[in-house]
């Protein structure tokens, strides 16, 4: 159309002002970067099959806002990481992984499959005792009658966090509550801001109070802060004491299945004739949430409650084997409306 329009102009010069040819000339302009992006945009498609056959890394484009160009991002993510750990770690004689979260069901089996080292014989294994005496120090409490996922709509599904939040955190306590997306948190945020207990806790959002680095070192300083935060907060920070006393886990922790890095991983391990749940999907999940449970629980004399508001932890098979995962402490159920008195029972207690 640009080139038509400069043709039309080229044979009815006459109409028009000086100006407007220079605004022609500029269009004119743009019309050839225009065309030289698309024609090398239609290479590299052409090329696609070629550039991502065999390859164990993912691109994606996002945007995050329309019409908003600062939000356009593209990202590059490696799927398949053991070779590239394999081949960083080659130039060491014996790489020594140390962690708290390194087994899945009670086996190292999926880290190792991870990093490349599920079929070497000579990797050794040592699981070291905990200092901790969880069933003293931590509860862990799983909502009843918390809505199973895709149950209610987004807009009830978000009015029932705000609440349960609510409910929950409007005490004393520092509390930390995680979510699988920044937008559930905005959306929560905003109810929770116009509800009592903003007048009295402090609200930290990740993404909307704050970037994750901000809000994080302000809850460090905090007296009784409520902090909403995603991924960057299972892992990572460390609260000891009365810094931190409650968890409050609003989904279990697995991976969006949209996501174009979670997709290119289960895509190929349905080509090669492997279950993606069992095999990815689970095994990330539950070192999610044993990493989201150590945030509660960082010296000896820690104490802390645990909630979980999503029901598949106690009504489904693999809820179950997830729990699992927890250290040496059975979940209790009770209704959300029972949980305010013996959250407050238990942690004043101290």
């Amino acid at each position: 159309m640009a080139t038509k329009l400069d043709a039309d102009f080229n044979g009815r010069q006459h109409f028009f002002l000086k100006s407007d040819g220079q605004r022609f000339q500029a269009l004119a302009a743009l019309t050839v970067t225009l065309i030289d992006q698309r024609d090398r945009l239609k290479l590299l498609l052409a090329r696609l099959p070629e550039l991502v056959a065999g390859q164990t890394a993912v691109a994606s484009l996002t945007l995050r806002q329309m019409h908003d160009v600062s939000s356009l991002g593209l990202s590059w993510d490696i799927f398949q990481v053991g070779s590239a750990i394999q081949q960083l770690l080659q130039r060491f004689t014996a790489p020594v992984f140390v962690g708290a979260t390194l087994t899945t069901d009670r086996s190292f089996d999926f880290l190792t499959a991870q990093l490349g080292y599920h079929d070497l014989p000579e990797t050794a294994f040592l699981k070291l005792r905990s200092p901790f005496h969880y069933r003293d120090q931590a509860k862990v409490l799983v909502a009843t009658d918390a809505p199973a996922a895709g149950a209610v709509s987004a807009e009830a599904y978000v009015d029932y966090l705000a609440a349960a939040i609510e409910l929950l955190a409007d005490n004393r306590h520092q509390t930390i509550v995680l979510f699988n997306s920044l937008a559930t948190i905005a959306a929560v945020y905003q109810r929770l801001a116009h509800r009592p207990i903003a007048d009295h806790k402090e609200l930290l959002a990740q993404g909307v109070t704050g970037s994750a680095e901000k809000i994080a070192k302000r809850f460090a300083v905090g007296d009784q802060s409520l902090l909403l935060g995603a991924a960057s907060f299972f892992e990572g920070i460390d609260y000891p004491d009365r810094l931190l006393e409650m968890v409050i886990l609003t989904r279990l922790p697995f991976d969006a299945p949209e996501a174009a890095i979670t997709k290119a991983r289960y895509e190929r391990l349905q080509a090669a004739g492997r279950d993606p749940f069992t095999e990815d999907a689970l095994p990330r999940a539950t070192l999610r949430l044993r990493q989201s449970f150590g945030r509660l629980i960082r010296t000896e004399t820690d104490r802390g409650i645990f909630v979980v508001l999503d029901p598949r932890f106690i009504t489904t098979r693999y809820g179950r084997k997830m729990q699992k995962s927890l250290p040496n402490i059975k979940p209790m159920t009770l209704p959300l409306t029972d949980m305010p008195g013996y959250i407050k029972m238990w942690l004043d207690r101290a």
